[in-house]
This record gives structure tokens, C-alpha cells and sequence, in this order.
């Protein structure tokens, strides 16, 4: 078996914190302090980043035309407000 590289597997342990402190990213307590560090960095941080969602479309959308918006939103409300149809099977 000369020359054929040599395989090693290792096994490792995981050990879990039981104090309850978990405050790594991809869990609420870690979510929650991701999000106090932005706020405490930039007050408006999360405001500049909803800002941009609307104004970042090439095709214009609600951010550019208020009125279809309001347009819109009217339509679906009148939708979500219908009373239920009965489905013949």
C-alpha cells in the first residue's frame, strides 16, 4: 500500500452549554443581541436597510408610484374581506 494516501477519521464532542446562555448566531438570544449591537452602532440602521427594499427595483413598483399602491392595497382588502364560497366536490 505504498503511495495511496492514509485515511484518518476523527471523532469529535460536541458539549452543549446548560447554563441556558446561548448566545450564538442562529438562535434567538444570539438574534436579539446581533440586533441591540446594530442598534447600538447606527439608531436608523434597520430603517436604511427597509429604505432601500422599495427603491432598489428596476421597474419602478410602489416605491415610484404611490398611487398604485394605495390602488392595490385597496383591491386586496376588498378580496380578503369576501365571504367564503362554498367548493362543490
Amino acid at each position: 500500500m505504498e503511495g495511496r494516501p492514509l485515511l484518518i477519521i476523527t471523532v469529535g464532542w460536541l458539549f452543549f452549554n446548560t447554563e441556558g446562555s446561548h448566545n450564538m448566531a442562529g438562535t434567538v438570544t444570539g438574534g436579539k443581541k446581533a440586533a441591540a449591537k446594530n442598534l447600538a452602532k447606527d439608531p436608523n440602521f434597520y430603517a436604511k436597510i427597509g429604505a432601500k427594499g422599495g427603491k432598489n427595483g428596476r421597474t419602478g413598483g410602489f416605491a415610484a408610484n404611490p398611487e398604485l399602491a394605495r390602488i392595490a392595497g385597496a383591491k386586496g382588502g376588498r378580496i380578503s374581506r369576501r365571504r367564503k364560497t362554498e367548493v362543490v366536490a
